[in-house]
């Protein structure tokens, strides 16, 4: 198309810029399918250490604090609860001083790619809330919900499949790979943890990270 009217400033635009965001959506499949390969390989875990869930979560929110924007969408950072997006009104001041046992970046991407997907499948001007707590001496949660367009029944189980989308459409627009959720998975499966969600159609999705607690950090600061 772009060869056949080179001089028509217009055209090269239009086409220009759908190979622009063809060409950068290929180069983040590739991306992605990579880190999958090796996720899904025999390597260990990278620089295994102490990590912060606030800080895990804080820098999720910071990844797509433009997109969420550019949508009119809240992002929300809660300390305990349950992750109801209904119920999360305010954004959290004080930190947890909770931590995990992992590697910071790949939990950050887990994270920062559950909230890129509640803010794909989320109507313009409605909250996405982030929130996490203890829920025993071994245990850590970590909730992204939405009041997005939510999950059937029948597809809950296939969400973590290569490819797998939800809404064939609304993807293409959003130019995801169908990968996100399958590193999220693989993610949280080599540190140890399981991931799950709750939905129902048209009232939004919960996923919930649960992740091993690293208890010596805490001691130290007389958190119980």
């Amino acid at each position: 198309a772009l060869l056949g009217s080179p001089d028509d400033p217009e055209h090269v635009e239009h086409f220009g810029k759908q190979l622009q965001r063809e060409a950068n959506r290929m180069a983040d499949m590739v991306h992605e399918l990579i880190s999958l390969s090796k996720l899904q390989g025999a390597e260990a875990l990278p620089e295994i250490e102490p990590v912060s869930v606030d800080d895990v979560v804080s820098a999720a929110i910071v990844r797509n604090q433009m997109a969420a924007e550019n949508h009119g969408i809240e992002l929300r950072a809660l300390v305990g609860g349950k992750g109801d997006a209904v119920a999360s009104t305010s954004t959290a001041q004080a930190r947890s001083e909770l931590f995990v046992v992992g590697n910071r970046n790949l939990l950050v991407t887990a994270v920062s790619n559950l909230v890129s997907n509640a803010i794909n499948y989320s109507p313009d001007a409605t909250p996405v809330t982030v929130s996490y707590e203890a829920v025993s001496a071994e245990e850590v949660r970590i909730y992204v919900a939405d009041q997005g367009i939510g999950i059937a029944e029948d597809d809950q189980e296939r969400v973590f499949e290569r490819f797998f989308r939800v809404d064939k459409a609304r993807s293409r627009q959003t130019g995801g790979t169908g990968l996100g959720l399958a590193i999220v998975k693989h993610v949280v499966a080599n540190h140890g943890g399981n991931i799950s969600l709750r939905s129902e159609l048209g009232e939004g999705t919960t996923f919930t990270l649960a992740l091993p607690r690293y208890r010596d950090h805490d001691s130290e600061r007389g958190v119980l």
